[in-house]
C-alpha cells in the first residue's frame, strides 16, 4: 500500500476526502456545508426529522492540545442533549 502524508492536505481538502470516503463506504449522499459558523457540522444525511446523521471532521495535525480540548468539551455538551448521540471513530 502506498504511503501518503495527509498533513499536506488543507482542511478543506481533508473534509472532501472524508466526505468521499464516507459516501462510498455508507452508499449515501452527504449534504455538505461551506466553512463558517455551523457548529462544526461538515456533512449531514437526513432520513426524516427524527433521524439525522451529522459528521464533523477535523484535520488535527497542527491543531495542538487546545483545539482537541475544545472539541472534547463540545462533544460532552452534545452528549448531554437527549436529541444527540455522538459517535467518534
Amino acid at each position: 500500500m502506498p504511503s501518503y502524508d495527509f498533513r499536506s492536505l488543507s482542511p478543506i481538502d481533508f473534509e472532501g476526502l472524508v466526505r468521499d470516503l464516507l459516501q462510498e463506504e455508507l452508499a449515501l449522499t452527504l449534504e455538505s456545508f461551506k466553512p463558517g459558523k455551523d457548529l462544526g457540522i461538515d456533512f449531514r444525511f437526513t432520513i426524516d426529522k427524527d433521524n439525522t446523521l451529522v459528521v464533523q471532521c477535523k484535520h488535527y495535525v497542527e491543531s495542538g492540545f487546545d483545539a482537541l480540548l475544545y472539541v472534547e468539551l463540545l462533544l460532552q455538551g452534545l452528549n448531554a442533549r437527549s436529541d444527540f448521540k455522538v459517535v467518534m471513530g
